[in-house]
């Protein structure tokens, strides 16, 4: 299994920069083993004083306040296999949120938290979850290697 960061593990990252009404971005670096990487997470307001958090990664508390002042953290999406590092944590924060992954992530994020959906469940009219063609019955990375199963 892979090792998931249990504790608030926060990483280099830039400021919040705003994509729009209701759309924030912060942009960081996650440091591995190889290297040096780059990342990103988005948060999206959306009705009933909700927000839904986009590849969660952990920031200071001036950032997480500035997130928090969006509204009620109610879903934590996670893009895939290579991006549930964090996500232990977030739970952690954010009990009540629900979890959101493509379908063929599921096993693979679930090592870490029960998932609470694979579609559309943010509840919103005006914004939508919509997984790209092909993400949904992908096949995640086998085991805690991080190789992607051959073909």
């Amino acid at each position: 299994m892979a090792k998931f960061n249990d504790n608030w593990v926060v990483q280099p990252h830039g400021d919040w920069l705003s994509l729009g009404e209701g759309i924030l971005t912060i942009a960081g670096e996650i440091k591995m083993p190889l290297g040096n990487f780059p990342r990103r997470m988005t948060a999206v307001a959306l009705s009933g004083d909700r927000v839904a958090v986009w590849s969660p990664m952990p920031l200071d508390e001036p950032h997480m306040a500035e997130l928090e002042a969006m509204g009620k953290i109610a879903l934590l999406i996670v893009l895939g296999v290579g991006h549930r590092l964090d996500i232990r944590s977030w739970k952690k924060r954010y009990p009540e949120a629900k979890v959101v992954c493509p379908s063929g992530a599921r096993e693979a994020v679930e090592e870490a938290v029960p998932v609470d959906g694979v579609d559309d469940v943010l509840a919103d009219d005006a914004v939508h979850l919509n997984c790209a063609p092909g993400v949904a019955t992908k096949k995640p990375f086998s085991g805690s290697s991080g190789r992607r199963e051959r073909r």
